[in-house]
């Protein structure tokens, strides 16, 4: 088992506005390190993230490098565009396939850290959407470590931390201010001994969805309570976010159609003006029927499309009512 408590954070939508908040509270001291994912698009500013958070942070923080000791007292963040893992002591860079289309991917750091740390790991949710980091924490919880979410009321976006507390008994639920004085309390209680668990099969049932990544067959993984799908290659989802990548291919799809529905109108309507002028009216006016039948269906895929308001009420999740 490491010799130093590692704590793994993972955070989404509103989740460096947390972690700016939090790493000003965690002391000069702290005898853990800290690893951090956060899922966001690899741009040009992902270099600056390190930075924003170390300008009040009494802790070090850089990008993880590949085979970088795991060390008390530093905080090392994902680097864009690869996973974060944790493996004999090292941190470890991945250019894995995605998971939940997020490469680096919160559950593949904190699922790494719960099979090399098991009790010496505490696993924490932060501001985001959807239900990404779920299944990771529940295989944090599984190892015997520590689990730990934002409370939700008080998070930018609320769905990670709230869909983790659906699906697993999460031990600490807390308010930024509440973490650092939780952390540091796990991090020098942190148990020695290790305890075997068994692994988790990573197939079990071909679903009848395709992945829509490399559109392989998706494999559905029952993970106690949690769902998960998984291609051959490697593409992981959650429900949410599978879900979610399929309305947006769905959308993307039909405009496609569209296009394609008016650019075939567009052609038939050259050839007919084309066989007009060489006196072949019949085959002139099939092609004409082609363009109009084209133009109808068009208008019928475009009427499917989400209007303003649909598309706005989409992106917003209708509280629960009893």
């Amino acid at each position: 088992m490491p010799g130093t408590p590692l704590i793994v954070i993972g955070a989404s939508a509103g989740g460096i506005e947390a972690l700016r908040q939090l790493t000003p509270t965690l002391p000069a001291d702290l005898p853990a390190s800290v690893a951090i994912v956060v899922h966001r698009q690899p741009i040009e500013e992902d270099e600056r993230l390190p930075r924003v958070l170390s300008k009040d942070s009494p802790l070090p923080v850089t990008h993880a490098r590949d085979g970088e000791p795991v060390r008390a007292a530093q905080i090392v963040v994902a680097p864009a565009n690869v996973h974060l893992r944790v493996n004999d002591g090292t941190f470890q860079l991945d250019p894995g396939p995605k998971e939940n289309n997020s490469r680096p991917a919160i559950d593949v750091l904190f699922r790494s850290a719960a099979c090399a740390y098991g009790p010496r790991v505490a696993g924490v949710l932060l501001s985001g959407l959807l239900d990404d980091g779920s299944a990771g924490l529940a295989e944090i919880q599984r190892h015997g470590g520590m689990t730990m979410v934002q409370d939700p009321r008080e998070a930018l976006f609320g769905d990670m931390p709230r869909n983790a507390l659906a699906d697993i008994s999460v031990d600490v639920v807390a308010g930024i201010d509440e973490m650092a004085a939780a952390l540091v309390e796990f991090a020098r209680r942190a148990p020695l001994e290790t305890r075997s668990v068994t692994a988790l099969s990573e197939r079990d049932n071909p679903s009848p969805f395709a992945c829509p990544d490399c559109s392989g067959v998706l494999w559905h993984i029952k993970d106690g309570d949690i769902d998960r799908f998984r291609c051959r290659t490697g593409h992981a989802y959650t429900p949410l976010a599978l879900h979610q990548h399929q309305r947006d291919s769905l959308e993307d799809a039909m405009w496609m159609a569209i296009r394609a529905l008016e650019e075939h109108r567009d052609m038939s309507l050259r050839l007919a003006s084309t066989m007009r002028a060489r006196g072949l009216l019949q085959r002139a006016r099939q092609l004409e029927r082609e363009a109009r039948l084209d133009l109808r269906r068009a208008d019928i895929v475009r009427s499917a499309l989400p209007t303003a308001s649909e598309a706005r009420d989409e992106g917003h999740e209708e509280p629960e009512t009893a």
